[in-house]
């Protein structure tokens, strides 16, 4: 819904519900029960065999195998209701001559989520699939908001903002800046700062999903074994907002050599980053753990990892993208492309772990992901429909594997299109695309 209020002032408000429904349902092997029928205890007199070996059917009959196998399976719901709204129009002129523009608004949200597990899969009966215990949660969000353009003179302009959010266990208040300077049409350079704040989600603090999971275990020789991981919020250590601090620093320059650069700088810096913890890293860090339950053979079977409010993340890098055009005369014209990003600094403080520089790690044991120091992407594009791409990711170490690393990665695309002349007035163009 919209419409006019007064002068240049005019509203807007909308309301939105979504569902999501999926079901869950596969074969898993009941694992108490094929024990059964191994010890010869299978069938309704408890006086069959499940023979692993055999090959036909005349050996193990069907009710041996509805006996072993059992239907892993789950229905879960998710669904989000917002309404907001929010009024636009012009404030006061500036000595400029251009106007102030502002913006006002609301919205409320509520984010829901059910899973329902079937018999079977609550009791965690299962070889190889987890299961869990049935959750419904739900989380409800008040914001407001205030926006502001400002045009400071004829070529610099300036964005003010500030929004309020009110969740069911926090709240908070966050600003951004943003300036863009533009002197000219071949040169811009922009500026911005602004805060930024995120809650756990409902899945991440009341999800009782369980899943089968692979570690080393030291107390286990260093033998990689199979176990069931449970990862969920921590009751007795309830996460915290996520806070985080954004810098960045840009120009666009068309140069008089017809290249167009665009360079960025950008820094994050997290607080209370929420990030889930690890079976590698509790099993490398604290194996003895009580979120760590082992059989009679001291091997970890089931283990409980929790999201955490790491100490921090901080990373900064820079963007850059170069194009140019060449002509060619009757040969069309090229423009090659290259952009992409290197990371400056990956650090981390992990709950397990502590502080961790992470950059040009797979971060496999941590509670950071994999990071790549450079990503670039070279392209050759000719008018007449051919390009080339080439696409670059470099090496890293994989911190999972003694003295490891994942190669680098290059990757080429090639294409070429041409035009025929209409025939019959049927569209006669034709790609051929070769991808190494």
């Amino acid at each position: 819904m919209r419409g006019e209020l007064f002068n240049t002032w005019s509203w807007e408000a909308a309301f939105t519900n979504s569902v999501n429904e999926a079901t869950n349902s596969r074969l898993d092997v009941i694992t108490a029960n094929l024990q059964t029928a191994l010890n010869g205890q299978a069938g309704e007199n408890q006086d069959q065999f499940y023979h692993y070996l055999a090959s036909s059917q005349e050996q193990n009959s069907e009710e041996i195998y509805d006996f072993i196998f059992g239907e892993f399976g789950y229905e879960a719901v998710s669904g989000q209701t917002v309404f907001d709204g929010h009024i636009t129009g012009d404030l006061f002129d500036m000595p400029s001559g251009d106007t102030v523009g502002a913006a006002f608004g609301f919205q409320h949200r509520e984010d829901r989520l059910k899973y329902d597990f079937n018999e079977l899969s609550n009791e965690l009966a299962f070889n190889f699939f987890g299961g869990g215990d049935d959750f419904n949660s739900s989380q409800n969000v008040w914001a407001v908001f205030a926006e502001f353009s400002v045009p400071v003179t004829d070529t610099l302009n300036m964005q003010v903002a500030v929004r309020y959010e009110d969740f069911d266990s926090a709240s908070t208040i966050d600003p951004k800046v943003a300036l863009l300077w533009a002197p000219n049409e071949d040169l811009s350079v922009r500026a911005s700062w602004g805060t930024s704040f995120r809650v756990a989600t409902v899945f991440q603090n009341d999800s009782q999903f369980i899943t089968p999971q692979t570690a080393n275990d030291p107390l286990a020789g260093g033998e990689e074994l199979t176990f069931i991981s449970l990862l969920t919020g921590d009751p007795d250590k309830p996460l915290k907002p996520q806070e985080s601090e954004a810098i960045n620093l840009g120009f666009t320059w068309f140069t008089p050599l017809g290249i167009a650069a665009s360079i960025d700088y950008w820094s994050f810096d997290y607080t209370d980053f929420i990030t889930p913890e690890t079976p590698a890293a509790l099993l490398s860090t604290d194996p003895d753990s009580e979120q760590i339950e082992r059989n009679a053979a001291g091997e970890a079977v089931k283990i409980t990892t929790y999201y955490r409010n790491a100490g921090s993340v901080k990373t900064d890098g820079i963007d850059f993208s170069f194009s140019s055009d060449f002509a060619l005369g009757d040969f069309g014209q090229l423009k090659p492309v290259i952009d992409g990003t290197y990371i400056l600094n990956y650090d981390l403080d992990d709950p397990n772990l502590g502080k961790i520089d992470g950059l040009g790690n797979v971060n496999d044991e941590n509670s950071g992901v994999s990071t790549v120091q450079l990503r670039a992407n070279l392209g050759l594009q000719w008018q007449n429909e051919a390009y080339a791409y080439i696409r670059y990711i470099g090496d890293y170490e994989n911190d999972n594997e003694d003295d490891a690393r994942v190669d680098s990665w290059t990757k080429i695309d090639v294409q070429y299109s041409y035009q025929m002349q209409p025939v019959f007035s049927i569209d006669n163009g034709h790609t051929l695309p070769l991808v190494h």
